[in-house]
C-alpha cells in the first residue's frame, strides 16, 4: 500500500507543475477588466477609469477620498455625499466640488470639466488645467 500512495503522490505533483502545460496565464487582450491594463502588456494611463454614468455613481459611494494633482506632491482631501444625480462635497477646505454623473462632469467651485471614473478613484482636470486623480482613503 505504500509504493501506491508514493506513486499517486508522483502523480499528483506531475499533473501539478509548470511543465505539465496549461497552468501558464495568457493576455489574451481585450477582456473587459477594470484592472487599467490592456492586452498588449501596456499599462492603460486612465487607470481603468471611463466615461459612464455607472462608474461615477460608483465613485460617489466613496465618502472621504485624497486628491493629487498630476506631478504634485500637494494633496487635497475631499469628502462627498450622494445628491440628486450624483455627489456633492467639501473639496479641500472650502471649494466645492459636485460630481454630475447624467453630464459626466467634475464641478468645482461652478467650474466644470469632463470626468472619468472607477468605483475607487475618479479623475477631472480643474480650471488650474492640471489633471487631478481623486482616490479612496
Amino acid at each position: 500500500m505504500t509504493r501506491l500512495t508514493a506513486v499517486l503522490a508522483l502523480v499528483a505533483l506531475a499533473a501539478c507543475s509548470p511543465e505539465a502545460g496549461g497552468s501558464e496565464r495568457v493576455d489574451q487582450g481585450d477582456d473587459d477588466d477594470d484592472d487599467g491594463a490592456s492586452g498588449d502588456g501596456a499599462v492603460d494611463p486612465t487607470g481603468g477609469r471611463k466615461a459612464n454614468p455607472v462608474d461615477c455613481l460608483s465613485s460617489c459611494q466613496n465618502a472621504f477620498l485624497t486628491c493629487f494633482p498630476k506631478g504634485a506632491k500637494e494633496q487635497t482631501p475631499l469628502s462627498l455625499r450622494l445628491d440628486e444625480g450624483g455627489c456633492i462635497g467639501t473639496y479641500g477646505i472650502d471649494q466645492e466640488l459636485t460630481i454630475r454623473c447624467k453630464d459626466l462632469e467634475v464641478c468645482v467651485d461652478g467650474a466644470c470639466s469632463d470626468g472619468t471614473f472607477s468605483p475607487l478613484q475618479f479623475a477631472f482636470t480643474p480650471s488650474s488645467g492640471v489633471e487631478t486623480v481623486c482616490y479612496r482613503d
